[in-house]
């Protein structure tokens, strides 16, 4: 097989091991997750005008998510950058508002920087203030959240701690539930 092949061989295997993810109970802990987002800096997910945005949003859209992309369209169906919107609604009850992102910002906070060697979201908010705009797209599983402004976006490593808040708001507004990954 020759120096390269076994190189080869070797770097296929990690990548075989790494992106197994969410179907195990498999967790990287350091400073970059394995996309090369930061996973430790907090506030570097907060691009642009983004902290502003949400310190006092008009308007929060609550989405759910097919991570899955089993039979996806594109061009037929409603994205959320890249993965497919299950169901979407306008969150009108103010404390509510308050609440999602209340439990984003605290997720990031109180993460010690473990994630997930994958990416399979399940929910995101689109927040709006003003004439800004900011999208965070939410996996509690894989333990990472991907926040967009415009054409940039940053990551960070979250809990767990708002899934149930989550789960319960896609019930109250009838929405679709999520794919969920195996685990």
């Amino acid at each position: 097989m020759g120096k390269h092949g076994n190189v080869l061989g070797l770097v296929g295997l990690c990548f075989l091991f790494a992106s197994a993810g969410c179907g195990s109970d498999e967790h990287i802990k350091g400073d970059m997750d394995f996309r090369g987002l930061n996973a430790r800096d907090k506030d570097a997910v907060y691009i642009g005008d983004t902290k502003w945005i949400l310190s006092a949003p008009d308007k929060v859209e609550f989405m759910t998510l097919d991570s899955s992309h089993e039979n996806f369209d594109p061009k037929a169906a409603g994205t959320m950058h890249g993965y497919r919107i299950m169901g979407s609604a306008e969150v009108a009850d103010a404390e509510l508002k308050k609440q999602l992102v209340g439990a984003v910002k605290k997720a990031v906070q109180d993460s010690d920087g473990t994630v997930a060697a994958c990416f399979m979201p399940q929910h995101a908010l689109r927040v709006v203030r003003g004439n800004s705009s900011a999208d965070l797209v939410i996996c509690f599983h894989c333990l990472q959240l991907e926040v967009y402004q415009g054409t940039v976006h940053a990551g960070a490593s979250i809990t767990r701690e708002g899934l149930g808040l989550f789960e319960k708001t896609a019930e109250q507004l009838g929405l679709s539930a999520t794919t969920r990954p195996a685990g």
